[in-house]
């Protein structure tokens, strides 16, 4: 008798800074967290800044840059250890029905998304 392999739901990796000061970092962090919502999109918010967080400050220093190498400003999406990328990243997702390839989701797991990206992007056309 073989065993079924159970595939386990994705968890996307939202890593924020809970003491920042800027507004629009902590504006930036909560549309992010109510889009993954809405969608149904399962995501742990990991605050870098909180005691014993020192190896996900790391990962997101190794990640987080642009293209000068200076670093950029939380949030940052992570899938199964792979960079998704950075908020302007997700907004321009979003904005283009562009989500579930940007967070590298299953497929399986979110036709819908994948559907209702593919006919968004028919109408624009």
């Amino acid at each position: 008798m073989g065993q079924e392999t159970e595939t386990k739901p994705t968890l996307i990796k939202m890593y924020v800074s809970g003491i920042s000061a800027s507004k629009e970092v902590k504006k930036r962090q909560q549309r992010a967290a109510m889009i993954l919502t809405s969608i149904r999109v399962k995501f742990e918010e990991i605050d870098i800044t909180e005691p014993g967080r020192e190896e996900d400050r790391e990962l997101v220093k190794k990640h987080c840059k642009n293209e000068e190498g200076n670093p950029l400003p939380p949030p940052h999406f992570f899938n199964d250890g792979e960079y998704c990328g950075s908020f302007e990243d997700f907004d321009t997702a979003t904005e283009s029905d562009r989500l579930p390839w940007f967070l590298k989701l299953d497929p399986a797991e979110f036709e819908f998304l994948y559907e209702k990206s593919r006919s968004a992007s028919v109408e624009k056309a």
